[in-house]
Order: C-alpha cells, then structure tokens, then sequence
C-alpha cells in the first residue's frame, strides 16, 4: 500500500520534470522476472517506478540505510540492502526467495552509476539469481542520462531465459558465461534502437 502511495504522490512530477517515452512495454511479463537496467544516475529507480506498473524490488546499497527513518521507508518501498564490497549471503537469499514467491527483482548489473557513454562491465548477480530461480530476464535501456525537462527513451527488450545443464555448479566461469550473454542482450537494445533511429 505505501509502495503505491509514494508511486502515486511522484507520479505526476516525474513524468512533468523527466519526460519518458517507453519503447516495448508489451515485453513486460507477469509473476517473477528481473528487469535488467543500465545505471547512469541516481534517479534511474525512480524512473523505472514510476514509468513501470510493476511492484519492483531494487537492491540497494547499505549506505542507504544509515538511518532508523531510511531503514523504515526503503524497506516500506521494497528495497533490499546489500554490501557492494562482499558476497552479501542476506541479500542474495532475501533476492531468491522474492523470486520464488513470483515477484519482481529490479537490477542495475553494473553495481554502480557510469557516465553518458559509457560501456558499463556488468556484475555477475543477475546471472546468479535468474540461474538459480529460472526468473526470466527483462532487458532495459535508458538512453540518455536523467536530466530535468530533457526527452529520454526507455526501452524494453523481449524476455529470455538462461540456460544451463541441470545440476552444474555455478562457478565463476558459468556466472561469467551467463553475465556476458546479459550484457549482449542489452547492448542489442542500443543497436536496434540507433538502427530504428537510422543513425547508423
């Protein structure tokens, strides 16, 4: 109820102050999934939020939960705290069971924000996660850096599944396997949306 409250509150200024258009919304898929997102500001949840009619749960970075009233309100808004610095086991159990219970994992695989153009080398928590739920993979894509009055385009990709031979143990390797495919899926949004743009 306070997730669609505060949606509901942001909703209007968001979409005034960060006008988005939103490209392939029909490849949203209903029960458990992991939107998959490049990570370019602070903002970048907000806008997928707002913009997304799902109920997203986001992983956060610890910081964000210094205080008693921060605690409070992103554990009210569905955010999961996890220690960038190490493999966070508390985390990476709250993620899967959320999965399980068919819902929905909001994720930035690069871990942290990068520039305007810059390549992001994703991380490999993404992989982990739809691996060991078989959650299937929404790819996404904000253009542009989130800035205020300036036109953005999000696009969504189909979703997909990774796939790997029952009972393989889910090595460095096989995850690192997994993250590049990932990585190329949403590299191939960038691609498609130039090419519809006839910039290349």
């Amino acid at each position: 109820m306070f997730y669609w409250f505060i949606r509901g509150l942001f909703y209007l200024p968001i979409k005034l102050l960060y006008p988005t258009k939103i490209i392939g919304k029909e490849h949203l898929i209903k029960g458990k999934s992991i939107l998959i997102c490049n990570h370019k500001s602070n903002l970048d949840a907000i806008i997928l939020g707002v913009n997304l009619k799902h109920k997203i749960h986001f992983l956060g970075k610890i910081e964000l939960f210094k205080t008693k009233l921060s605690r409070w309100f992103f554990k009210k808004m569905n955010v999961i705290p996890v220690n960038r610095g190490s493999a966070d086991l508390k985390a990476i159990k709250e993620v899967l069971t959320i999965l399980k219970q068919g819902k929905t994992l909001g994720i930035f695989p690069s871990g942290t924000r990068t520039g305007e153009f810059e390549v992001e080398e994703h991380k490999n928590g993404a992989a982990l996660f739809a691996l060991k739920t078989n959650a299937p993979i929404v790819p996404m894509l904000i253009q542009k850096k989130v800035r205020p009055f300036r036109k953005n385009t999000l696009i969504i990709g189909q979703a997909f599944n990774l796939e790997e031979k029952p009972n393989v143990r889910l090595t460095k390797e096989v995850l690192l396997k997994h993250t590049q495919i990932i990585s190329l899926k949403q590299q191939e949004l960038e691609t498609l949306f130039t090419k519809e743009k006839g910039e290349i």
